[in-house]
């Protein structure tokens, strides 16, 4: 169990390296494993556990070649489980199955872990479908989280667990479902909770989850520690989020998945729709309607976070919300090769609190927004790339931030405490008004920020308004060989005193800058268009949408992940 990550993505010391490749993780049984089968068909009083070695088995355990005895539900399997042994709990592919898995017993080892999975061949929609408990109260009717953590003994640990191919989906929360009631409540798909209390100092660490699809629920994963917990390891990886929200608002924000006070966190090939929202913000049906607090992924204090190579579409606001809390600070966050369609805004490092240097080693690379404008969720017609706040030390780098062209638009914006800070080669294209904004908030704490060789573009020539960069404070920054081109005559510079001309630009920060006009390779390319011209669909963002929700272990077509996604949208914006 594990991933073997990139040299260039992770250092080695942050992660074991031993036997994960990205991609799909193989597992195999051990001497002693245990494996239960459960059923809908199955009988808890008559079921039994397996060896590997058993004949019912054969040669695949996840399809059993002989008459097996399954149980029908998950605490009569769970009761067979050896703690810190590799056993196996598998799932009937094409059945329902409801109540809560509580998680007390950890597998033996990264290469041993106790899986979760699915057995039996099935067609590429049938993975098995998980629900939690059934509760009606005053406060509260709905379903529960299906999966959570035992830790409320004191130093207890709970480790090396993967969950495997499993469908968290509560179809009565599907508009589309003709039970649909708009007021069913439910919990996460996963609850990973680490502390309780000032007695306890729970561990939890080594967890993979591969391969699920989480549908309709209040979120997918929601993995924190507390002060007297600790979470650690944790890898999500190509699993499917589809449509996650609260029915009221009030009750709080709903997020995609949320991570806090996680160290280790891999976050890879996932595809993330509509996290935090099911209705717009218009006043038409208020359950979980669009806010500007909701987002796709929303990582709070957390270190040795890698986020790389997912699909985000259409947040609520936000594609990647990055946060902190007063005294709590964020460090080695990597955010490379995303693909993030629609939504309000690419990535946020910053906001919550005002703490100096809160953010540390940073990178974000290779990134690409597209379609913005396709939906509203929040009926707020704003556009922006990146925001940075509060960093120390870190790099912006190779994104593209495409066709930013709503009412309120910024392509990187930063401001507060900043230092040992570099911003170049990142592609800037149709972004209206500021394309660069660096503030004036606590300028007098930076030191030795870069900004190079970036390319700040704007051929749209029916373009209202389009300003370069504007600079209210340059303290502690360079400028060096950028390129600001717009096609419209309404276009320029500002600084503290006013708007100024790219001459004064030049004269007062930036003696290397330019504004050449460019020719690129094909400037039609975004999701619609890869769509049609690479995969032969329907030329529209919804058809691209639709085709990676379709996406699951069971049907993993390589052609709409991000890796080929952002390969062809980029070799159009090349230059000619």
């Amino acid at each position: 169990m594990g991933i073997l990550l990139p040299t260039a993505l992770k250092n080695a010391e942050w992660h074991p390296t031993s036997i994960y490749d990205l991609g799909w993780t193989d597992f195999s049984t051990s001497s002693d494993t245990r494996i239960m089968y459960i059923s809908e068909t199955g009988d808890d009083d008559t079921a039994q556990y397996y060896s590997p070695n058993d004949a019912e088995i054969g040669s695949d355990p996840f399809n059993p070649s002989g008459t097996i005895l399954p149980f029908a539900t998950f605490d009569a399997a769970y009761a067979n489980v050896q703690w810190g042994a590799p056993d196996w709990i598998l799932y009937e592919c094409g059945g329902t199955f409801e109540g809560t898995m509580t998680m007390e017993a950890s597998g033996r080892s990264e290469e041993e872990p106790l899986l979760i999975g699915n057995y039996g061949s099935a067609s590429a929609s049938a993975l098995p479908i998980v629900r939690g408990t059934y509760t009606e109260s005053d406060s509260w009717t709905g379903y529960g989280s299906p999966i959570t953590t035992h830790t409320w003994a004191t130093n207890s640990e709970l480790a090396y667990i993967s969950v495997v191919g499993l469908d968290f989906y509560l179809e009565e929360r599907n508009p589309d479902f003709v039970s649909y009631t708009g007021a069913l409540s439910s919990g996460f798909g996963i609850y990973i909770y680490a502390g309780g209390g000032d007695s306890y100092d729970a561990d939890i660490h080594d967890w993979l989850i591969e391969g699920c699809r989480f549908r309709y629920l209040q979120g997918a994963c929601n993995i924190r520690s507390t002060d007297t917990g600790y979470v650690s390891n944790i890898t999500f990886n190509r699993c499917t989020v589809d449509t996650q929200y609260i029915n009221d608002n009030a009750d709080g924000h709903c997020q995609g998945l949320i991570c806090t006070g996680v160290t280790n966190l891999n976050l890879i090939e996932n595809i993330v729709y509509k996290g935090g929202w099911l209705n717009e913000s218009d006043g038409t049906d208020p359950v979980g309607e669009a806010t500007v607090f909701n987002h796709n992924f929303y990582i709070s204090k957390c270190h040795d976070v890698l986020i790389y190579r997912n699909v985000s579409l259409c947040p609520s606001s936000m594609h990647f919300k990055f946060a902190t809390a007063d005294g709590y600070d964020a460090s080695d966050i990597n955010l490379l090769e995303n693909l993030c369609v629609n939504g309000e805004i690419m990535a946020s490092l910053g906001g919550n609190n005002d703490d100096e240097y809160r953010f540390s080693n940073i990178l974000v690379q290779g990134n690409v927004i597209c379609d913005y404008g396709y939906i509203y969720p929040t009926h707020r017609s704003i556009s922006y790339g990146i925001e940075m706040y509060d960093w120390d030390g870190g790099t912006v780098k190779d994104n593209y931030i495409l066709n930013a062209t709503e009412t309120s638009c910024l392509g990187v914006v930063m401001e507060n405490t900043q230092r040992d800070v570099t911003i170049e080669d990142n592609l800037f294209y149709n972004v209206y008004q500021k394309s660069l904004y660096v503030g004036s908030t606590d300028s007098s704490e930076r030191s030795n920020n870069i900004i190079q060789n970036n390319n700040f573009y704007n051929d749209d020539s029916e373009a209202s308004y389009s300003l370069n960069a504007e600079v209210m404070d340059g303290t502690g920054l360079t400028l060096s060989g950028n390129n600001y081109y717009s096609a419209t005559d309404n276009y320029g510079f500002e600084d503290s005193t006013g708007e100024i001309t790219f001459e004064e630009w030049q004269s007062t920060y930036e003696a290397t800058a330019t504004n050449e006009s460019k020719a690129f390779v094909d400037i039609t390319r975004n999701t619609a268009t890869y769509n049609s011209s690479v995969m032969g669909g329907t030329e529209s963002v919804d058809a691209f949408v639709a085709t990676c929700l379709s996406q699951s272990i069971l049907n993993w077509v390589e052609g709409y992940t991000a890796e080929n996604v952002l390969a062809w949208i980029k070799a159009g914006f090349e230059e000619a």
